[in-house]
């Protein structure tokens, strides 16, 4: 990936809540074009609720597009820091 690919993944990073970040995530792949299963969305906010400061978590998403498999995840990264949650996401 080029250094001007990453520069212009924009998404905010800090959030309030592990849902939110998860949210933020969502958004930054239905930007690039792509869907997610919304199923998915549940599991990983139920996981997320256990979480606790330093804990980080590693999600890997299979995206669609139009309806058929895109053969790319959504790879996102949520740490818990004081009581914000940071966000790092990518699609690859």
């Amino acid at each position: 990936m080029k250094l001007t690919d990453l520069l212009n993944e924009n998404y905010k990073a800090q959030h309030k809540s592990f849902s939110a970040a998860a949210q933020e995530a969502i958004k930054f792949a239905e930007k690039k074009g792509f869907e997610i299963d919304l199923g998915m969305l549940d599991a990983i906010e139920r996981d997320a609720k256990s979480r606790k400061a330093g804990n980080k978590r590693n999600f890997k998403i299979p995206l669609t597009k139009s309806g058929a498999p895109a053969n790319k995840f959504l790879i996102f990264q949520m740490n818990k820091v004081g009581s914000k949650v940071e966000l790092d996401a990518r699609i690859s």
